[in-house]
């Protein structure tokens, strides 16, 4: 099943996503698949998220239940509340090749960020989604904090307690660091703490 309009699925029923490469990326971003869930299954809160590996190809998904066979080569989880009730999926990576991508311009996203002694914060209005405005934030907060040459930072977790809109204030601070294999940070959206969001580095050589 390729899924194009809004389902809630039933359990250990797989469906398929159809996702574009993002700019010159030669693997499918966190962000796109996070608006993609988000899109196909609103309203959502309590949104935990997780990436396991790089994905390169397609993505199928699976509503997740109590029998352990369905959790194997899991590449992430999406896991939140949708009208008082707790869903889980699991995504992992089908034979289907991605054939498409779209221009994107994180320069254009981060244009306006403001440093402080220990914080990143974004206000300006711009016309892309929140969770490519934060993991943009994100990023560039650990490039100029975490004192890490030739390191390429990957996003791989976020924990929310709401989804907040597109436009909204962003502040985020650096809330633990275990040297580059995870550094959390705390996010505030409109001067409310929402959660966290986690961020992996992987040395280049």
């Amino acid at each position: 099943m390729l899924l194009k309009e809004k389902i809630i699925m039933q359990e250990h029923e797989v469906a398929e996503l159809d996702l574009a490469f993002k700019g010159d990326r030669e693997y499918l971003h966190g962000t796109d698949i996070f608006n993609e869930l988000v899109m196909l299954m609103s309203p959502v809160e309590h949104i935990k998220f997780q990436l396991k590996k790089i994905m390169t190809s397609q993505i199928s998904i699976i509503r997740l239940g109590d029998r352990q066979e369905s959790r194997q080569k899991i590449s992430g989880i999406f896991k939140f509340m949708h009208k008082k009730n707790e869903i889980e999926l699991g995504l992992f990576e089908n034979s289907k090749k991605i054939n498409r991508r779209y221009e994107y311009n994180e320069e254009e996203v981060i244009r306006d960020v403001i440093y402080t002694k220990d914080k990143a914060e974004l206000h300006s209005s711009t016309k892309y989604s929140f969770i490519e405005r934060l993991v943009s934030l994100n990023k560039s907060m650990l490039v100029r904090f975490v004192e890490q040459p030739s390191v390429k930072w990957y996003f791989t977790q976020i924990d929310i307690t709401r989804l907040p809109a597109d436009d909204c204030s962003l502040s985020l601070s650096i809330k633990q660091q275990l040297g580059i294999r995870l550094v959390l940070s705390n996010i505030v959206a409109n001067g409310v703490k929402i959660g966290s969001i986690g961020f992996s580095g992987v040395v280049e050589e």
